[in-house]
């Protein structure tokens, strides 16, 4: 699912999203206020909706193995 949304991508511009969802990740488990500072930032900063950045991530954290 993810993966074809980002078909086409600016490399750049994609890898941009994989270094930001890293970063949600690290934070989300060993740093979870700042998890709540940054999430909204980010997403903002990356120009995506709400539901749709909950998407992404949602299947990021599911690739990564987390709940």
């Amino acid at each position: 699912m993810m993966r074809q949304k980002l078909t086409g991508c600016n490399p750049s511009i994609y890898s941009s999203l994989l270094s930001s969802l890293s970063q949600l990740y690290y934070l989300q488990r060993f740093e979870p206020f700042f998890f709540t500072l940054e999430y909204p930032k980010t997403r903002k900063a990356l120009g995506y909706g709400i539901g749709e950045f909950k998407a992404i991530y949602k299947a990021y954290v599911k690739q990564r193995g987390a709940k």
